[in-house]
């Protein structure tokens, strides 16, 4: 009988064990690094934007301080600024950058862009972001636009990221040659900081009641039953380049590059 007891509980130790570790295996699987930071893609943030600095949020509280860079050249409006911001992607990467079009004078806007840092979980300023003028981010070609006119004459020029250096791919408009149609339509479709938040706002809400209404009227024509389809328009944006070679690998410096004729 003893040995039966013994048998036993030797059988239900070494369960008690198989178990034990068990659970520390489940454990360690689903455990992550504590020090493992979310990236900025998260899509929390907002921010203050002050005449001294810049205060990006997270929830309730302060993820950093932005101070503004000396000797960029041109004016800060505040007012303006305080309504021409966004969390864009602007080179690419998956995470939410942050820019801020801080004037408009006579139809070209300025800018200050930082680019989001993932290593250092903070944002960096860009300067050479931040030297172009009327930014087009295409997304979907991966291209950095600007707008610039020289003597009355209209230019674009397209730029790309290369090893996190953005270079110079192409300009067009050059000798009063007319800009490509497809070039034209990837710049308006993806300009930054023309429209203000609160146009925005107001155009996201008309969107959305828009939408309720045709989705009744769905229900209504299906005699009650709704697809819950969303219809999103196709981006018609022709593909811009063919050549995937920089044309002039130039890494752009603060300050207008081209003289003070150009703006």
């Amino acid at each position: 009988m003893k040995k039966i007891v013994s048998i036993c509980a030797v059988i239900l130790s070494v369960a008690l064990l198989v178990t034990a570790f068990s659970a520390c295996g489940k454990k360690g699987e689903g455990t992550t690094d504590a020090t493992t930071q979310a990236p900025v893609a998260d899509g929390e943030y907002s921010i203050d934007i002050t005449a001294a600095n810049a205060v990006v949020k997270k929830g309730d509280a302060v993820f950093q301080e932005l101070s503004y860079p000396n000797g960029i050249g041109y004016e800060f409006d505040l007012a303006y600024a305080k309504e021409h911001y966004e969390f864009i992607d602007m080179n690419f990467d998956g995470n939410l950058d942050l820019y801020i079009a801080v004037s408009k004078v006579d139809n070209v806007i300025n800018y200050y862009c930082w680019l989001y840092n993932a290593s250092a979980n903070k944002f960096d300023f860009s300067a050479s972001l931040s030297a172009l003028k009327n930014i087009s981010v295409d997304s979907y070609e991966q291209l950095v636009l600007s707008k610039t006119y020289y003597n009355g004459i209209e230019k674009v020029s397209t730029y790309q990221w290369v090893d996190g250096v953005l270079q110079l791919k192409d300009v067009y408009g050059d000798e009063g040659v007319t800009i490509p149609q497809d070039v034209v339509q990837s710049y308006n479709d993806n300009t930054i900081g023309e429209v203000s938040n609160s146009e925005k706002a107001t155009t996201t809400k008309a969107t959305t009641q828009s939408q309720a209404t045709s989705s009744t009227s769905a229900q209504g024509s299906n005699g009650g039953a709704s697809e819950n389809k969303t219809t999103t328009a196709p981006k018609t944006t022709k593909p811009l380049l063919t050549t995937t070679t920089p044309a002039n690998g130039i890494e752009l410096v603060t300050g207008d590059p081209e003289g003070d004729e150009w703006y």
